[in-house]
């Protein structure tokens, strides 16, 4: 049978919530477009170049948070 020690449960945990906030930070930077148009930028292309900037910026910390942990 295949069963967690208490740490990986913690991990798995972790990598959940992890999922879960990046889930639910995309899906508000996505609903956030037409206001981040009307206070910051005006047109629609400058707004998406921004959020997919930030998305990309999250993977690239997502991706290199462990590597920090470990130094």
């Amino acid at each position: 049978s295949f069963v967690l020690r208490k740490e990986e449960k913690l991990m798995v945990g972790i990598i959940l919530a992890g999922a879960f906030s990046v889930a639910l930070s995309q899906s508000l930077i996505s609903n956030a477009i037409p206001v981040i148009m009307s206070d910051f930028i005006n047109t629609a292309s400058l707004a998406q170049w921004l959020t997919s900037a930030y998305v990309l910026t999250m993977g690239i910390v997502a991706i290199s948070t462990p590597y920090l942990i470990g130094k």
